[in-house]
């Protein structure tokens, strides 16, 4: 369906709906007017009154009142509808107290590093801090990863597609990715030198040193990884991403690699003590000729 079809199809919704509601209104003996207008691919009807009879508690007549407004819509057409109705503006207040509370949270977590948990919700309410959410994620990777964005979100849709089908990331993981995997790989960066070398330790699924690599053209990676199915999805990834000319990898046990490297990355590899001694290779011989 093109644009133009899709605003008739649009149009037509509002129309009917705003019939119904104006219908519904003077049944009622109640005072409103109704204005329709069309917000990305949802219509939208609002009734523009003083009283928030039609509102309810915590908008309960007003969630009623849209399903009826759905189902006239879907009796004139046929088709299920995913119109919105406000009345009285009382969505437009709720979208605003959510959008604030979304981002508090979102400055919580980031602060403590702990999930904040709010309180139950309707589809709109979910719908309206999701959006807050994401438009929050998306300027935390424009700010953290620049042009190489693109690269960025390659990688993370790899991970939970690939990286779960091949037992590299949990199924659980998937909604965290971003969050719990690659922010929290790239928090290293700023204590990176300049054109360093880096090391990735027991890479796994290339956490953190795929991050790193995109966070920093100037750096090169090494991916230490023993298991083969691994190694093999290691070497797929930074052959799509089109890193092969600064990041490599190696299947080998640690103990087993030798090496020189500005950086020594691992991420849930080993407590601190044992993995300390697993990477003396670290300093035995220069790697990068």
């Amino acid at each position: 369906m093109d644009t133009d079809e899709l605003h008739k199809v649009l149009d037509t919704e509002g129309d009917v709906a705003a019939d119904y509601l104006e219908e519904l209104l003077e049944i009622a003996d109640l005072d409103g007017d109704i204005d329709i207008f069309t917000e990305g691919d949802r219509p939208h009807v609002s009734i523009v009154t003083d009283s928030d009879l039609l509102v309810g508690r915590d908008g309960a007549v007003l969630s009623a009142l849209q399903e009826l407004a759905r189902l006239a819509v879907m009796t004139e057409t046929g088709k299920r509808s995913r119109l919105m109705l406000d009345v009285a503006g009382f969505r437009e207040k709720r979208r605003t107290e959510l959008q604030a509370l979304a981002t508090e949270a979102i400055v919580e977590v980031r602060e403590t590093g702990e999930p904040a948990r709010l309180g139950a919700m309707n589809a709109f309410e979910r719908k309206v801090v999701h959006d807050v959410v994401a438009a929050s994620e998306t300027a935390l990777i424009e700010q953290v990863f620049g042009e190489a964005s693109p690269a960025i979100k390659r990688y993370v849709d790899i991970l939970a597609n690939r990286g779960i089908d091949w037992g590299l990331i949990g199924p659980r993981e998937r909604e965290r990715l971003w969050e719990r995997h690659v922010f929290n790989s790239v928090v290293l960066e700023p204590f990176v030198p300049a054109n360093a070398s880096v090391v990735d330790v027991g890479s796994g699924a290339g956490l953190p040193g795929i991050p790193l690599a995109i966070a920093r053209p100037d750096v090169m990676v090494v991916l230490v990884e023993s298991l083969l199915r691994r190694s093999v999805f290691l070497s797929e990834v930074v052959a799509e991403l089109d890193l092969s000319d600064r990041v490599e990898v190696v299947r080998s046990r640690s103990e087993d690699f030798r090496g020189s490297f500005d950086v020594v990355v691992a991420r849930a590899v080993a407590p601190l003590t044992r993995l300390g001694r697993s990477i003396s290779f670290c300093l035995m011989v220069n790697y990068w000729r």
